[in-house]
């Protein structure tokens, strides 16, 4: 590719306009600059008192200024740049908090708290419904009542630090992965079959259904027993049972205990996930024992999570 250089000759007379300028009776108002672009005095006038403020706000406003750059910035190179501008001014930049950022930057003990927008893949539907079910009490909870259902906008959340308050990334991906696993599980009939043949042993064991519907009707709330539960039944419900076993699953960065609980009247087993902050009140509950709890489902799945435990008795 070769170069040419353009040559301006002559200069033309463009026509006249209306304007505010302070040499507008100058015969020299127009002038030529680079690359062949016409402009005034006036225009120059009007970007040297722009920047003249820009100046003054930079330099005695610098958190306020940069927010206000920020907020502007497109994604990528132009965030990044202005990013690396506040860290030379010595400001920081705090990583996003799901229970504290705001849809734009936002200024916090003189630091600047990283935006929602601008995390990728979260839109302004996004940012509407993050910031209207506050306050959340941990990652299971933001998932259980999120509205964001897609992979990558959980992935660019947690791996933006936006959850760092609960653990660490690692810890909230393996969270996020055991919730997806377990909303895309679904209980075949062949295990369904194997449930039933099991339970012939406990049937003959226990004999608990009539003692535990006689515990129900004492009661005011509509519960069920496990095998009362079905794909009409709404959820959360009020489950009465027996704690048939617990499995404990610690993961690897806290050491963290989460596991799946099984309960059991005479006819079947029932299976259900327990979070971490429930491992401790299940690790003193004896195998056996009458448990009354509340069950939750996924919107989009067949898995059955653990929303509370409301009472226990260690003798059926």
């Amino acid at each position: 590719m070769k170069l040419i250089t353009l040559k301006k000759e002559t200069l033309r007379e463009i026509g006249y306009r209306e304007t505010y300028d302070l040499e507008i009776d100058d015969s020299n108002h127009n002038f030529l600059i680079e690359n062949g672009i016409i402009s005034s005095n006036s225009h120059s006038y009007a970007y040297s008192l722009i920047s003249y403020w820009e100046a003054h706000f930079k330099a005695n406003y610098p958190v306020e200024y940069m927010k206000a750059i920020l907020d502007t910035s497109g994604a990528g190179d132009d965030l990044m740049g202005n990013i690396n501008v506040v860290k030379k001014m010595g400001a920081k930049i705090l990583s996003p908090s799901i229970n504290e950022s705001e849809r734009y930057f936002k200024i916090k003990d003189n630091s600047l708290l990283f935006s929602l927008i601008h995390i990728r893949n979260i839109s302004d539907k996004d940012c509407d419904s993050i910031v209207n079910n506050r306050p959340y009490e941990s990652f299971y909870d933001f998932y259980k009542r999120s509205e964001l259902k897609n992979k990558a906008k959980f992935e660019s959340l947690i791996f933006s630090g936006a959850f760092d308050e609960f653990g660490d990334e690692k810890e909230m991906y393996e969270q996020f992965s055991e919730l997806r696993k377990l909303e895309k599980k679904e209980l075949n009939k062949s295990d369904l079959k194997k449930l039933e043949f099991d339970n012939i042993s406990i049937n003959i064991k226990y004999q608990i259904n009539d003692k535990l519907i006689a515990i129900r009707n004492k009661r005011q709330e509509k519960i069920y027993l496990p095998s009362e539960i079905d794909e009409n039944t709404e959820f959360p419900c009020n489950v009465i049972a027996v704690l048939h076993d617990y499995k404990a699953k610690f993961t690897k960065t806290t050491k963290k205990p989460m596991g799946i609980g099984t309960i059991r009247d005479d006819n079947v087993i029932y299976e259900f996930m327990i979070w971490s902050h429930f491992m401790d009140d299940f690790s003193s509950i004896k195998l056996g024992s009458l448990i009354y709890l509340i069950l939750n489902k996924f919107k989009d799945g067949n898995s059955i999570f653990l929303d509370k435990i409301v009472s226990y008795k260690e003798e059926v």
